[in-house]
This record gives C-alpha cells, sequence and structure tokens, in this order.
C-alpha cells in the first residue's frame, strides 16, 4: 500500500466517526458499571425503605432475599457490561488495524471470535435473567394489581444477537483464511 492509500484509510471520515462513537461507548460502559458496583452496598444499606417501597409492589412480603436478588440482578449486569466493553475494545482494535491499512492479520480474527464469543454469552445472560427474574416476582406471588409497575418478561429467543455472534464467527474464520493466503502469498513473492 501506497503512503496516499494509508493517508486516505487513516483520514477515512467513517473511521474517525467509528472512533469517536466506540472512545464514548466505552466511558459510558466504564461509568455505568462503576455506578452499578457502587449502588449494590445501597441497597442492603437503605434496606429498610426499600422493603416498605417493595412491600407495595408484591402481593406477599418481601424480605432481605429479594434485595439478595436485586443485587444479583445488578451484579449480573456489571458482567454483562464488562462483556460489552472487552467487545468494544476488540472493535476498537479492529477499527485501529484497519485505519493502519492492515486489517487482515490474524490477531483480527481473534477479536472477531472474541466479539462473537461476548454477544453469545450476553444473549444468554439475557435469557436466561428473564426466567430467573420471572421466578423471584412468583416467589413474592406476583404483582399487586393496584401497583403501577410494569414487569414485561420477554422470553423469546434473542435470534438477532445469536445470529450477529454467529456472524462474528464465521468472519473470524474468513480472516483467518484471508492472513494464511496472504502469507502464503509473501512467501511466494
Amino acid at each position: 500500500m501506497s503512503i496516499s492509500e494509508h493517508e486516505i484509510i487513516k483520514n477515512d471520515a467513517v473511521l474517525k466517526i467509528a472512533r469517536v462513537i466506540i472512545i464514548f461507548a466505552q466511558w459510558v460502559t466504564i461509568f455505568a458499571g462503576i455506578a452499578i458496583v457502587l449502588a449494590i452496598p445501597f441497597l442492603f444499606i437503605f434496606s429498610g425503605p426499600m422493603l416498605e417501597g417493595l412491600a407495595e409492589v408484591f402481593v406477599n412480603k418481601p424480605d432481605i432475599l429479594l434485595i439478595s436478588a436485586i443485587a444479583g440482578f445488578m451484579a449480573a449486569g456489571v458482567f454483562t457490561l464488562i462483556l460489552a466493553y472487552f467487545f468494544i475494545q476488540r472493535l476498537r482494535m479492529i477499527v485501529e488495524s484497519v485505519s493502519e491499512g492492515d486489517p487482515f492479520i490474524p490477531v483480527n480474527a481473534v477479536r472477531l471470535r472474541g466479539m462473537g464469543l461476548a454477544i453469545l454469552a450476553i444473549q444468554a445472560l439475557s435469557f436466561f435473567g428473564q426466567f430467573i427474574f420471572a421466578g423471584v416476582i412468583a416467589a413474592y406471588g406476583g404483582v399487586q394489581a393496584s401497583a403501577d409497575v410494569d414487569f414485561e418478561i420477554n422470553a423469546e429467543i434473542p435470534l438477532q444477537g445469536i445470529l450477529l455472534g454467529l456472524l462474528l464467527i464465521v468472519l473470524a474464520r474468513v480472516f483467518d483464511h484471508g492472513a494464511a493466503m496472504r502469507s502464503d502469498l509473501e512467501g511466494t513473492v
């Protein structure tokens, strides 16, 4: 690749916009994770007032186990954010390799595979988390009819996320193959 082609790629508007969005997403993910981690202890510190408020929502009287379940859901949310950060960081590294003019390298295949697995893990957490959430609500007798609360349980298989994860894993194989072909070509020249 010539210097001018490299400069065109490096100054590509789409790549610049992608970098800004990706960096913003990384910071949002970090701050959201920190906020949730910092909020978890307050669930237990202020469990009395929280249980009073939750008593107006659930049919059966809530107890500290409900607070623990909420903390568990928050911890699962933090884990999901960690997976999202993992995904976003790999995306950022791929964008950087594209801007350097060398995207078909073996490490990008590893990055894509990791991104695909992260998406599949997020989908699994979301899917099974909904059943656990429904079980917690059922354990407390459900929501009172008079409560102005809407808990929506969507127990559909997250097909779009699964397909995205599989697409990334297949694309990783394409990158593996492309990198191997390039290596063979460089070896013959």
